[in-house]
């Protein structure tokens, strides 16, 4: 793995546990170092407590207190180089709800998916090369081709 300072997080704000957990463990897999929140507000507050995050990861829906389509706008507003995600189950209005440079990853997405659009949309933004997965991921010997990138709008298939 491709050791990474606090600088180099990728911030995943996701309302439900689990797949929060998932996803953190997922991107640390692939060697990247990862923070995690359920909140607007917690992800706002580490997004502002660490100035080089590199990409954020969000759900469409967090908890009571915000969402993620508004958190995006918040984030693109005062960060506009940082790489932005939203996951969604269903949601066929999302792209007209969200900035047209924001990655949609579909429910269910593969483990290497995960890694390979944070890794895209990293350095879209311009953003140093990101870490690719280790020999012996739980992927197996699939080596990924971090410079084919997934479409940006449809849902993924993998």
């Amino acid at each position: 793995m491709i050791p990474l300072s606090e600088s180099d997080t990728i911030l995943v704000a996701e309302g439900d546990a689990l797949i929060r957990m998932v996803m953190t463990d997922m991107l640390g897999d692939a060697g990247f170092a990862v923070a995690a929140t359920s909140t607007v507000p917690g992800a706002l507050a580490q997004l502002e407590a660490r100035p080089g995050t590199r990409a954020l990861i969000t759900g469409r829906t967090l908890s009571a207190v915000g969402d993620g389509i508004g958190l995006i706008h918040r984030a693109r507003a005062r960060w506009p180089g940082l790489a932005l995600l939203i996951t969604s189950g269903a949601a066929s209005d999302l792209p007209d709800l969200i900035p047209a440079d924001v990655r949609i990853l579909w429910k269910p997405f593969h483990y290497q998916l995960l890694a390979r659009a944070v890794a895209d949309e990293i350095r879209r933004c311009g953003l140093a090369a990101a870490p690719v997965l280790p020999e012996g991921s739980p992927t197996g010997s699939v080596q990924l081709d971090l410079a084919a990138a997934a479409p940006a709008r449809g849902p993924d298939k993998t």
